[in-house]
């Protein structure tokens, strides 16, 4: 614990001299006019706004009256390292998280945070100065937040490494790491740290900093409103979250990298994997990473769940011992299937449960729209074909890449056929016994399988 104390001591004092700055310190040049009109760009016309109840569209259209005038002040915040008091509150929505049996916990909710889009466009002008400067020093293990990469990329990666140590008669082991409330946990003067270990410029650095203190929530909830002062986290709905939790978590991949252990990241979903003739030596290994996950996480104030750490052992071998793993002294179980980014991977890679709830969720898709459109009366052919490929195939299609070899079993295409099959029936206004090929020749729709092939081939 001592060492801990000293090494959280250690990134205190290297925040701590963000303000005072040395002689060896760059600073970034004034912001420009197309940074600025970039900014205001980058926002939907109607996008939420924040307390003051401008939206995007009202602040663009005052701010390009006199461009100038914002400019000034974006400028004079870069200068003296000062980001506005009142465009750091936010006014928090609770919404409900999907699929949760239990509404009556507070961890059934998701707050997001609906900031001032005058503050945002100086947020989005800052943030972008913090990117071109550190992120193309960041660790290729993380695909959130990254330009030109996706879920996809990330399970598509994950997928070929696995297959991959199959072939080589490897026994691979996924660990799915689960950390407690990640945004809302992140330590600033780990987050300022980190900056100054970048070299960030230091006029960069001080407008970041005061972006991150004295910052407010204001919750309005049932009728009740609360204000509260905030003293760590990256708000979820900010510009500035994202690219400072890439930053707070990058030298964690990059140590486990440099340790030999296959990791990778998309924001907070952390998968690490190892491959192996034993599972005594994944053992051995696991356990040595996840321990060095567990200190890091200590040392940065973040906390690693082992209770909702979840491991998986994938081989083609009939027989095998399961290593048995355990983080900070608690066990980790081995579980049959694993949830990574939106997609079930289980230990057989048969993607099973993956094709039935994708079908389940198309199926409901389908029985809404069946409430809606009738053989005689109803939406229009056109709207129902663009209702399908707009929101329904990509529903199936998602992650087409990784789990294509599982749609040419002949379950996993009856069940896909089936869902395809009421689309196509409802599109041509036909009855039920039509057949499912002549129903998609008169749709004008590629059979899903076809379509599997097509998206895969694609990434």
């Amino acid at each position: 614990m001592l060492a801990v104390a000293t090494s959280q001591m250690r990134i205190r004092e290297i925040a701590e001299e963000v303000n005072a700055g040395s002689q060896d310190d760059s600073c970034d040049p004034p912001f420009t006019i197309s940074e600025l009109n970039y900014a205001l760009n980058s926002f939907k016309p109607k996008k939420a706004p924040g307390g003051d109840g401008f939206t995007a569209d009202i602040c663009r259209e005052a701010i390009s009256q006199n461009p100038g005038i914002y400019l000034s002040l974006a400028n004079k915040c870069l200068e003296l390292g000062h980001f506005p008091i009142i465009w750091k509150e936010a006014v928090v929505v609770v919404l409900r998280k999907p699929g949760r049996e239990d509404y009556t916990h507070p961890k059934a909710y998701r707050p997001i945070g609906l900031l001032s889009v005058m503050g945002k466009v100086l947020e989005k002008m800052v943030i972008r100065r913090v990117r071109w400067h550190v992120q193309p020093g960041f660790s290729t293990r993380q695909y959130g937040f990254t330009p030109q990469r996706s879920t996809e990329d990330s399970l598509y990666d994950m997928m070929n490494y696995i297959r991959t140590q199959l072939r080589n008669k490897k026994i691979v082991t996924m660990i799915s790491l689960d950390i407690e409330r990640a945004f809302d946990s992140a330590w600033w003067p780990a987050i300022r740290c980190r900056l100054a270990e970048e070299r960030c410029p230091i006029n960069i650095r001080k407008l970041i900093d005061s972006y991150l203190q004295d910052r407010k929530v204001r919750v309005r909830y049932a009728g009740v409103e609360q204000t509260q002062t905030t003293t760590k986290g990256c708000v979820q709905g900010s510009i500035g979250g994202p690219v400072l939790w890439n930053l707070l978590l990058d030298p964690l991949l990059k140590e486990l990298e440099k340790r030999g252990d296959r990791c990778q990241a998309f924001a907070d979903d952390i998968v690490l994997l190892f491959a192996s003739d034993t599972a005594l030596e994944i053992q051995r290994r696991a356990n040595a990473a996840l321990e060095h996950v567990r200190r890091w996480g200590i040392r940065n104030k973040l906390k690693f769940a082992p209770h909702k750490t979840k491991a998986m052992v994938i081989t083609n071998k009939l027989k095998y011992d399961s290593p048995r793993l355990n983080m900070g002294g608690m066990g980790i179980g081995i579980s049959e299937e694993i949830k990574v980014l939106g997609v079930t991977v289980d230990k057989k890679l048969t993607f099973n449960t993956h094709v039935r709830n994708v079908s389940r969720k198309a199926t409901a898709l389908y029985g809404q729209l069946s409430r809606a459109a009738k053989v005689s009366w109803g939406l229009q052919p056109e709207i129902i074909r663009t209702m399908y490929t707009a929101v329904v195939e990509p529903v199936v299609l998602y992650a087409a890449s990784v789990w294509a070899p599982a749609a040419k079993k002949l379950g996993v295409r009856k069940q896909l056929n089936t869902v395809q099959r009421g689309f196509a029936q409802k599109i041509i206004k036909a009855y039920r016994t039509v057949s499912l090929h002549s129903a998609l020749v008169l749709a004008g729709l590629l059979p899903l399988d076809l379509r599997f092939q097509e998206a895969a081939s694609l990434l």
